[in-house]
This record gives structure tokens, sequence and C-alpha cells, in this order.
């Protein structure tokens, strides 16, 4: 991704503006310092959590997005996303890495005993991600309940403690100037104190501004101190008269007013008489950006003490736009954020019907607008129609469009997005305008481009390096679930190869042997080195909310039967009592189509039978000579008797790696004689090898195996088990249960998503849905259904 500067001069409208002279050279180096810092790409992380609330015995179902931070599409330069889990202390209480497939990722955590207090925060980062001071990880704390506890659950609590703070937009408060300033107010945990009224007073008591906070405790007013006058601000609560001094207040300075007129945006800088004096014959320049692409303006103020340009709103960037004004030194002076809401792509999903059975729920949904070509997914947590155990701050849209830009927290983020009427854009930018500079450091970027000590990862490496004397060899490194076999040929001179891009799984191991003549193995003295080799720290240290619950529960009574995955057993096969059970190989000749399966015996193994001797009883007619493997079919009569060759489904060309094999390690051979499954290239038939080194644990070769642990492994899929409750008729179930939780939700050719669940007496339902559908498209919704 590379910067651009953008030419908006065309859709510029310059207001009580006298141009000046600005120096080329400076504006370029501003450019040029700007291109370097942004031009490595940034990811940005988002969690959809199944809720914000649990009860100890119950599951934390989370579906994990990475994505582009400039194009918002999903991000394919990393397969590695961490996940972990840690207490208010930084504690680490749990962590896993997981695969990300397609920019997206699901698993669980167990929330089990090792949970011993009430509040947790959850992480979602890749490596890549350590590069940035920005905050694009995601963070999100959740609440813990315990079934041991008999006090009445309260699950936050109101406090007398209040920070109120009255913020110049800018950041200048100017003497004789109308200023336009944000007042926030906010308990001690952060959260905003909603509806509240606050003025501004003179010494005297006398008003000079009076008006009211919005629901996450932030307002606006335009206030014009005067030389020489104190002035206090007051805010009224049902309980409490809180009032500070408003100090800082500048003789002189630039005052900034950043105001949406129609479909313009207007940037206007204001000063005094003092200010004109100093900043008369000056030259700024107006920088516009958004972490990706640049526009610059100069400037300079006219007689009557200000300028103003006037933007087209569809001329700007989607998303967070930057303003910064630079004074003639490439000194920031002053910085702003504006949203852009044109450009976001948004999808939605509508109910189309309930199936309603005596043990289940079936609910239909259809995605708008579907197109079946492109990218859809989503995931969706289903709850009681009451629930108070959803209260996450952030959704897809402000994680990806808001959270990565700015340094504070966002209360109840999702909120800008439900909708775009003018009361939604006017918190947005009341938000944007309290938030002062961006994560966007200029010190930073005039250092440079940032240091990328943290690459992309995308699986596991390892170097496996000849720990002995007898440099060269041939050597057999096992297939994974996930990774085929591989053979690696050294030369006399060399002494170590490496594998990229490994997806071992929990409980998988790193397993490789020499490969010597006439099939035989030997020990492969090796040292292996494996990277990443843990899940790295995660130490910035960033604000984030508790979850905004002011509510206690009615009722004390968890009457979940706890733990209640401990006891669940996935079973890979259910075989059926009868008169007659089937073999392995029975059955797996039941699955194949067209083709034969055959299972090698620990007996064939043990006779060290050659791989050509066993495929020539298959059929074949193999032989070896000189170290050269060939293999025809005996029954083409016309065109290439060639057959395909797969080993652990990778295709062959050379057959030269199956002259060095036995028995020992296959597992199984699938093979067609006929040429009837083998597409256009398989006229003369296949053959599928498939290995398998736990087989080789019991033969006598085995002492020639390496075997070695993964530091660091991908977590398994885990099915999400929904809680089982005592009884659903209760105030405990429709406030803090579990119905469902649905990961990697793709529609059908139609564009419908079928959702099936226990059926609970439920009179009510509540749908929290997130995702990507139609390519681009984001979904954030929450749909209400009746069961009745």
């Amino acid at each position: 991704m590379i910067a651009k500067k953008l030419a908006l001069s065309s859709t510029i409208i310059l207001v009580f503006l006298t141009h000046q002279a600005f120096s080329q050279n400076t504006v370029d180096q501003l450019i040029d310092k700007y291109v370097d810092y942004v031009d490595a790409p940034r990811e940005v992380a988002y969690a959809h959590l199944n809720k914000s609330v649990y009860v100890e015995g119950e599951m934390l179902g989370f579906q994990a997005y990475v994505f582009d931070k400039i194009t918002k599409e999903r991000s394919m330069m990393t397969s590695n996303l961490y996940c972990t889990i840690t207490d208010n202390d930084g504690k680490v209480i749990k962590e896993k890495l997981v695969l990300m497939q397609n920019g997206i990722a699901s698993n669980v955590f167990n929330i089990d005993s090792t949970f011993t207090k009430d509040e947790y925060t959850f992480k979602a980062f890749t490596n890549y991600m350590l590069n940035f001071d920005e905050q694009n990880h995601f963070e999100q704390k959740f609440k813990v309940i315990y079934a041991d506890k008999e006090e009445e659950i309260k699950l936050s609590s109101n406090s007398a403690k209040i920070d109120l703070q009255l913020l110049p937009e800018g950041g200048h408060l100017i003497t004789d100037v109308f200023n336009n300033v944000a007042v926030i107010a906010k308990n001690e945990k952060g959260e905003g104190i909603p509806n509240a009224s606050v003025s501004i007073v003179n010494l005297n008591d006398e008003l000079i501004s009076e008006f009211k906070l919005n629901e996450f405790g932030i307002g606006k007013t335009i206030f014009k101190p005067m030389m020489g006058e104190s002035y206090k601000l007051k805010l009224v609560t049902n309980e409490h008269i809180h009032q500070i001094n408003i100090s800082d207040i500048k003789p002189t300075g630039l005052a900034l007013s950043l105001t949406e007129v129609q479909d313009k945006v207007i940037f206007k800088i204001s000063t005094n008489e003092n200010g004109l004096k100093t900043f008369g014959n000056r030259n700024f320049n107006l920088a516009i950006h958004n972490g990706g692409e640049i526009n610059t303006v100069p400037f300079s103020l006219n007689n009557q003490h200000e300028a103003a340009i006037a933007f087209e709103s569809t001329n700007l960037f989607t998303g967070v736009n930057i303003f910064t004004l630079f004074d003639e030194n490439n000194n920031p002076i002053l910085e702003r954020l504006y949203f852009n809401y044109n450009g976001v792509l948004t999808g939605d999903v509508t109910p189309e019907n309930v199936i309603k059975k005596s043990d289940s729920i079936t609910v239909v949904l259809n995605i708008k607008d579907f197109k079946k070509e492109t990218f859809n997914n989503i995931s969706v947590s289903v709850l009681p129609g009451k629930t108070k155990s959803y209260n996450q701050h952030n959704n897809i849209f402000s994680s990806l469009y808001i959270q990565p830009y700015i340094n504070g927290a966002i209360e109840n983020g999702a909120t800008y997005f439900k909708n775009r009427d003018q009361k939604t854009r006017y918190n947005l930018d009341l938000l944007l305008m309290s938030q002062g500079w961006s994560s966007y450091n200029w010190n930073n970027i005039f250092k440079g481009e940032p240091l990328l000590n943290h690459a992309f990862e995308r699986g596991i490496d390892v170097v496996a390096t000849v720990n002995n004397n007898n440099k060269g060899g041939t050597y057999m490194v096992y297939p994974l679930k996930n990774n085929n076999t591989e053979i690696f040929e050294l030369k006399s001179n060399q002494a170590k190869f490496s594998q990229e891009n490994l997806v071992p799984i929990e409980g998988e191991s790193f397993k490789a042997s020499l490969m010597k003549n006439k099939g035989k193995t030997g020990s492969p003295g090796l040292y292996v080195r494996f990277h990443p080799s843990n899940i790295p720290m995660f130490t910035k240290q960033t604000q984030i909310l508790s979850a905004n619950l002011q509510n206690q529960l009615n009722s004390n009574n968890i009457d979940i039967a706890t733990q209640s995955w401990n006891n669940a057993v996935e079973l890979d096969e259910i075989v059926l009592t009868g008169s007659r059970q089937f073999t392995r190989a029975e059955r797996l000749n039941k699955k194949a189509v067209n083709s034969r399966v055959d299972v090698v015996s620990d007996r064939d193994r043990m006779t060290n039978i050659r791989l050509s001797v066993y495929l020539n009883r298959l059929g074949w007619f193999a032989e070896e000579r000189s170290g050269n493997f060939t293999i025809s079919n005996p029954r083409v009569n016309w065109g290439p008797d060639t057959p395909l060759v797969f080993l652990d489904d990778a295709l062959l060309t050379d057959y030269t790696i199956l002259s060095n094999m036995n028995l020992e390690v296959i597992d199984i051979i699938e093979y067609d004689l006929y040429g009837s499954g083998g597409g256009i290239r398989g006229n003369a038939g296949y053959i599928k090898i498939f290995t398998d080194p736990a087989v080789m644990l019991n033969s006598k070769t085995s002492a020639n195996l390496l075997k070695q642990t993964f530091p660091l492994t991908f977590a398994k899929d885990q099915k999400f088990y929904t809680p089982v409750y005592k009884y659903y008729n209760t105030t405990f179930f429709e406030e803090l249960g579990v119905i469902g939780w649905f990961d990697k939700v793709i529609p059908d050719d139609n564009g419908r998503v079928e959702l099936k669940f226990p059926n609970t007496n439920t009179s009510e339902i509540k749908l929290f849905i997130e995702g990507v559908v139609n390519g681009q498209q984001l979904i954030s919704s929450a749909k209400s259904m009746s069961l009745n």
C-alpha cells in the first residue's frame, strides 16, 4: 500500500482566504515523511464474542476477523491470530493460537475454575500489529459470575467520582474569539454520564452558556472567554453539583471550527487581534489524511483574522479524515477528526421464517441483495429477548472505522452505525471533536518509517540442522493434518533444511527420519528450531471500558448445570450394534467412489515389503532399477500407461522418492485401475498413498524416528456447547442465559441462513449478528423475534 497525494483543489472553495506562497520543499518533505510512515500496510482485528457477561461453566464463543486497514478488505497476509484472556492485573489466564483462513477464524474458551475474578479482557492480535502504535488490535472486557456466590449479583455500580473536562476544538481556548468547546463527563470507570445539565459561569456565578450532555456524556457549546475573566464549568446530576475551574485560556493563538453545511465540510481557523499580529503574515498548511492517503492545502489568514476552506464531503476519504494544521516549519499546531459516512458499505439480514417444533426452533434469515459469487460469512449469538448479557462497546464497524484512529475508548461504538440520521452523525462528530489528537503521532511520522521488527506470520517455520558429521543424505518429514510429506535431499556440503508455513494442530509433533538404501530408515540426528515458538506478549497499554451494565440481576440463583462441556465427548464415529460390524477397510471402501482402498496391516509392515512389491499385489506393474522407480497400468491398451501418483494428496512428478520407501509408515493406499476417477490426465488410473508416522511407533524401526513436540500449535476446532439449565422459566435464564452460538455461517445459493437451536419455550429471542456479506459489506445487527 502506497500513500498518495490527492488533488482536491477543484473541490475547494476559499472563503476569507488570502493565498500566499508556501514552500514547496516544506510540503514535499511533509508528504515524503508521511508516505514513508504509512507505506507499510496495517492490519485491524475485530472479534465477535457471543456475550459480555458469562457464568462459570459456560463457553466464550468468538469469531475473529482481520482486515486491511485502508481497503477494509479481509487481510490474507496473516494466518496466525493470537487470542488471550487476561485479568485486570495483566496476568494471562488463557491463550490460543488460532488459524486465520480467508481473513476469519473462530474458536471457544471454557469459562472454568481458572477464572476467579469478576472481570477479564479478551484480546485478538497478530504478530505484525506489534510494529505500530495505533490500536489496530481488538480488545474487550467481559464479566464472570460464579455459582458459589450467594449475594445479589451487581453487574456495575454508579460512582460519585466524576471526571469533568472542557476540551476546545483543536486543543486551544483563545480569548476574545468564539471557540467551539466540547464538554465530557465520565465516572471513574470511564463511562459517560448521560443527559446531565452543564453550564459555564463567571466568578460572579453569572451564566455564560447552558446546555445538556447526550446519552454518552458529551456535549458542546460556543464559548467566548474575555481577557482577564475567570470561569467555571458546572455539571448537575440528580445527586450532586460538580464544578471545575476553566484553565489554560490563552491570550493569543488559533481557534478551530469544523462544521457540516449540507454536503460540504468547512474547516475554519480564526484568531483575535493579538493573534493577527503573530499569525497574520505567516503561512500554514492543512493536511487531510486517513492513514493511507494524504492531501495538503496551503493558506494564510485574511484581514478579518480568519480563513475557511470548504470541501465536498463526497471527495473526502471514507471513514475518519484527520485534519492537521501545520506552520511553515511543519510543526503540527491543531488537529481535528471528522467521519465521512460516504462509501461505508453496509449489508443487512431480514428474518424470513420461524419453524417451531416441540424440541427445536429453526430461524430462517435472508441476506439482503445477496450475491452468491462473493464472500459471505456471519456469526450469530442467540439469546433470550430480555438478556442483559450482551453489551459490547465495539462492533465490526467501530472496530474497523473508528477505534484504530483514536487514542481513547469508544462507549457504545455500535450506536454510531445503527443508522445514519442527523442525530447519529452529530453524536459521532461530538465524540471525534472530544478526542483531540489522533493515533497517528506526527512526532513519530517525522522520525521516518517504523521499524518492522515483527513479521507477518503464516504458520510455523522449521529449521532442521544435522548435528553430526554425516552431512548430506535424504530426510523424510512426515505429514501433519494440514501439511504433506516432504523429502529433503541434502548434498555433502549441506547441513540444514527448512519448512515454512506448517500448520500443526494441538497434539501433533514434528517427525522425521533419515532414509537409507532399500527403504531402510536411520536416526536423523537433527537439531530442530521452530518459529514462532510462543505467543508474544502484548504490552501496549490501551484505554478500554467495562461492559456498560447498570442493573442488578433480580435473581441470585444460578441454575446452570455448570461445566456441562466437561461431560461432552465429541465422537468421530458411531457404530450401531447389529449382526455384523464392518472392518475399517470395508468402511473406507464403502465411502470410496470409483476406487478401492487398501489398508496396510501391521503384519505387512513387519515383513518389510518394498512398496513396489506391494503395488504389484494390487494389480500394478512397478519396479525399481538403480534408484529409479517406474510404475504402469497393465490394463491400458492405448495411450500413456503411467498412472497419477499422489503422496499425502501431493501429486508426484518424480517417483524417485518412492524408491526409498517401504510399508513401515504407509497407512492406506487408495487406487483406481480403470481410469474412471482420475480426470483428463488419469486415463491410466491413479494411486493415492497416505502415510501416518503414528503406525511406525509400534514397529521395530520406531527408534529411528525423530519426534519433537511443537512448542506452539494451532488450537483445535472446538464445538460450542450450549449450557444446560435446570429451569428455563426463570429471571436468571432470561437475563443471562444462552440459547445458541453460530460461527462461520455461510448462506446457501439463495442467500438463506437456517439456525436451529433447542426450544427453551422462550417467548422472545434476540439475534446479534456480525460479519461480512456480498464481498465487502459489513453487518452488525440486533434482531428481536417473537416465538409465540
